[in-house]
């Protein structure tokens, strides 16, 4: 809610409480209003990283290759599964940002 030079004053259910300045390391404000950025930013860097591993594989030659898989792909199959993986780790990722700091 507020500071001062000796306290730090915040909200909870209890009511307004008062914290001196000097017990405080951080104080942060947590946000849920990002979650879908950092699903789309996950998704977004997982699809890239995902489908470069899988354009920097070598071109299936001889008589090893099975069903003629190209790089192209093999390519759109990483990107597919990196936007899932990358949408799964970005998905708890809080936004938050910090209020206070002790230096």
């Amino acid at each position: 809610m507020s500071f001062t030079e000796a306290a730090i004053v915040y909200q909870d259910d209890a009511g307004g409480q008062t914290i001196p300045k000097q017990d405080v390391r951080k104080v942060r404000l947590m946000e849920n209003n990002h979650r879908l950025r950092n699903v789309l930013t996950g998704a977004v860097v997982g699809g890239a990283v995902g489908a470069g591993v899988g354009a920097a594989k070598p071109e299936c030659q001889g008589p090893e290759c099975i069903g003629g898989i190209g790089r192209g792909t093999v390519a759109a199959i990483g990107a597919t599964i990196g936007i899932a993986v990358g949408a799964v780790v970005g998905a708890p990722i809080p936004g938050h940002h910090t209020v206070y700091k002790l230096k």
